[in-house]
């Protein structure tokens, strides 16, 4: 009667020990699961970033460039001011040599 009962208590600690096993396994796929998700979520809001920032590096370059060209215009806007001057200076002062 005590070997009986000794085997169901064998028994019966194995089947515990195989469940709680089990349960364990179960445990670690689901971390594992949520693990993997949540690297995907990372990798996205990181490739999501990334694309951001591209985005906002070319709009900073184009708005440079526009600003480079702005800039060209007025120079070159200047310049040919200048140059209106100084040809009406000159004649001028080539009207004023005539009448002299």
């Amino acid at each position: 009667l005590i070997r009986e009962e000794e085997e169901s208590n064998k028994k019966q600690e194995a089947k515990k020990a195989k469940a709680h096993d089990k349960k364990r396994k179960a445990n670690e796929a689901k971390a594992l699961k949520k693990a993997e998700e949540d690297a995907k979520a990372r990798a996205l809001e990181e490739e999501k970033k990334r694309k951001a920032d591209e985005e906002a590096q070319k709009r900073k370059a184009a708005e440079e460039e526009k600003q480079k060209k702005k800039a060209e215009e007025r120079r070159k806007a200047q310049e040919a001011e200048e140059q209106k001057r100084l040809r009406e200076l000159e004649l001028e002062e080539a009207r004023l040599k005539e009448e002299a």
